[in-house]
């Protein structure tokens, strides 16, 4: 009891850390409209133009403290939040496996994976957050910031129900995920974009495996995507109406520009060096033994999609430079961090993995976050979130 007590007062000295940081950044990026896009959320919350579920917690705190103090405040509760959320997350992954792990070590990646960024290099990639970063958390976005909180609640469903959704008494479960689902749909459409055919990928090998025997199962299951799909419609209608002269175009533009980059393979080495690093291993310990692996594919899976949606997915019209199908990526890769994480992690536990290489790989991540807490100073002291 008394070491349940201590590790309360340890989070809840480390959230407030959180908080107090985060106020501060958001605080700044509110008070000057230029250095983010929280002016512009705010702005088109007030004078209904939004679309996201974040653009409609704006207008109620607009009409209860129209004051920066409070926008900042709700952000910074919202990161809080995240962190609770991803501390769920990562204790039901390894509960799922009958791990032991301490709750110090979930606490501390939790909190740290606020802040993973690109992995600097100077003079062949000295860059934390441009066109090509995959893996820095955006914070100049308050959608994506939203969303992410709402993703990570979505995946905690998932991830249970890839192992249990063809059981009986889920039911609550699939209610559940399907409010969450809703909830992430609608604070930012790019989640579902990448997440909806990972998952149909999953229900047609397990329609396959099974012979047919899960249908029914897999139809409930399926159909918690479906019922979460009109809020996209309305968003659809809303950003692309006739008024606003944009749509959506397939491009190959922004993908051949990337290969031809001379940057680009070192580009990938910065911001996929963690979760490549642990695919081969588990590529190699897969030819002796047999790993359960499920979860982990669905990760990759998810990130694939997204990285497609980051490269072939444009806008034409005045929404042509912003740059919205990069959302995805950000969150995606950060999931597969954790999951590429959660499965080392296994692997030490069961021993199949040399200790010089799990620590070696293990201060790959901790890189990333040093790089992700420098990035953050930099915002706190007035940089621009694009370097």
């Amino acid at each position: 009891m008394k070491k349940k007590v201590v590790f309360f007062i340890v989070a809840i000295i480390l959230n407030v850390l959180v908080f107090v940081f985060s106020n501060g950044l958001f605080k700044k990026f509110i008070i000057n409209p230029d250095s983010s896009d929280y002016a512009n959320h705010i702005s088109a919350a007030i004078n209904n133009e939004g679309y996201s579920l974040m653009h409609l917690i704006f207008k109620c705190a607009h009409h209860i403290y129209d004051n920066p103090i409070f926008y900042a405040f709700i952000m910074s509760m919202i990161t809080v939040a995240t962190v609770v959320v991803l501390f769920v997350f990562l204790k039901k992954l390894f509960k799922s496996d009958k791990f032991a792990v301490s709750d110090y070590i979930i606490l501390a990646i939790s909190i740290s994976s606020l802040f993973v960024a690109s992995i600097y290099i100077p003079k062949y990639y000295n860059y934390l957050y441009v066109s090509s970063t995959l893996i820095t958390q955006p914070w100049h976005n308050s959608t994506y910031v939203l969303m992410r909180l709402f993703g990570f609640a979505t995946l905690i469903l998932y991830y249970y129900l890839i192992d249990n959704y063809y059981k009986k008494g889920n039911k609550h479960f699939f209610i559940i995920f399907t409010v969450l689902l809703t909830l992430v749909n609608y604070s930012k459409p790019n989640f579902f974009l990448a997440f909806a055919p990972s998952m149909l990928i999953l229900l047609i090998y397990d329609l396959i495996k099974s012979r047919g025997k899960k249908l029914k199962s897999i139809i409930d299951f399926g159909m918690c995507v479906v019922i979460s799909m009109p809020v996209l419609f309305y968003q659809t209608s809303k950003v692309y109406d006739s008024g606003e002269k944009s749509s959506i175009i397939i491009s190959a533009e922004k993908f051949i520009n990337a290969i031809r980059n001379e940057r680009y393979l070192l580009s990938l080495f910065s911001n996929l060096l963690f979760p490549i690093l642990v695919l081969l291993v588990i590529l190699f310990i897969s030819r002796k033994s047999k790993l359960n692996v499920k979860k982990y594919i669905q990760s990759w899976l998810m990130f694939l999609f997204s990285y497609l949606q980051y490269m072939f997915m444009a806008e034409t019209g005045p929404r042509a430079q912003h740059g919205n199908y990069s959302w995805g990526i950000y969150f995606f890769t950060l999931n597969l961090y954790l999951i590429s994480l959660y499965e080392l992690i296994k692997l030490k536990k069961e021993q199949m993995i040399n200790s010089i290489l799990f620590y070696f790989i293990i201060f790959i991540y901790i890189l990333n976050v040093v790089f992700g807490i420098y990035y953050f100073y930099l915002l706190l002291i007035g940089d621009s979130y694009i370097m």
